[in-house]
């Protein structure tokens, strides 16, 4: 994983945790699960 992507995708996953999205933590979980 290049840092520019690992960065992009850490802003992403704070953002949402930071907005509380559990549809949005689902998303995640589906992505990498």
């Amino acid at each position: 994983v290049s840092s520019q992507l690992e960065k992009i995708i850490t802003e992403k996953i704070g953002a949402m945790l930071l907005s509380n999205n559990s549809q949005g933590l689902a998303k995640i979980h589906q992505m990498f699960g």
